[in-house]
Parts: structure tokens; C-alpha cells; sequence
């Protein structure tokens, strides 16, 4: 009997047996809406940083790009949690923001990636920051 809680103690402390996820994830939310402005629509921010046919796509790292959904968050997961990952925004199949991130910088393992839809930037987050974020 005293093996096995012993055993169990060494299980629980031990980083390969804990419950920590091996992984991490992103929550892609949802584009923003178009917001009504005068006779049309405004993507609003920065038109260098907008996609005028609003076709956006993300890819990380390597990966293939995928469309950025318009109405359901989208999960993207089994991202190592080791080095650095690159998150590339696409307009229409061409490069428009970047940037990297660590799962390190990050308390959680599972984030959220979203346009702000006041200037139209891509900001991730940590996921339970992001109620816009439905990925469960």
C-alpha cells in the first residue's frame, strides 16, 4: 500500500505524468461585423491593415492557410508549446499582418485570435479574456 502512494506522489510531481496540456491551442473568433457608416459599410482602421474584400485567412507557422470564419469561432489546436509559432493574416491570399508569439508568454495554453474591429488589428489574447471566443 505504501508503494503505491509513493508511486502515485512521484506520478503527480513528475512533468511527464502531470495534467498539464501537451499542447496548446487558438480560439480564432468570428470576423467582426461591417459597421453601417453614412450610405455603406465601414471596415474602419487603418486601410493598410484592412482587406477591402474582407477575404481573410491565418495560417501559423508552416501550416496551410485557412479561412478566417464569419460566424463560428474556429479551434486550431495541437500547437507546440516549445519555441516560437508565426501567424501570418492573409487578404485575398496575400501577406497583410504578422507576428509571433510563445505559449510561454502566456499563463494559459489555450488563446484567442481576433480582429479589433475599431483599427482592425489582430490581437491574441488569452482565451478566457475573449467571451467573443467560442471555442469549448
Amino acid at each position: 500500500m505504501k508503494a503505491k502512494a509513493v508511486l502515485l506522489c512521484l506520478a503527480l510531481l513528475y512533468p511527464a505524468f502531470s495534467l498539464e496540456p501537451e499542447h496548446g491551442s487558438i480560439c480564432v473568433a468570428p470576423l467582426p461585423k461591417p459597421k453601417p457608416l453614412g450610405h455603406g459599410y465601414a471596415l474602419g482602421g487603418d486601410p493598410s491593415v484592412s482587406c477591402g474584400t474582407n477575404e481573410y485567412s491565418v495560417r501559423i507557422d508552416n501550416g496551410k492557410a485557412i479561412v478566417w470564419p464569419k460566424e463560428e469561432s474556429l479551434l486550431l489546436g495541437n500547437l507546440s508549446l516549445q519555441g516560437r509559432h508565426r501567424v501570418v493574416i492573409l487578404c485575398g491570399g496575400k501577406p497583410l499582418q504578422s507576428f509571433s508569439f510563445r505559449f510561454a508568454d502566456f499563463k494559459e495554453k489555450k488563446l484567442c485570435l481576433f480582429l479589433n474591429d475599431l483599427y482592425w488589428t489582430v490581437h491574441l489574447w488569452e482565451d478566457k479574456r475573449c467571451p467573443w471566443c467560442k471555442c469549448r
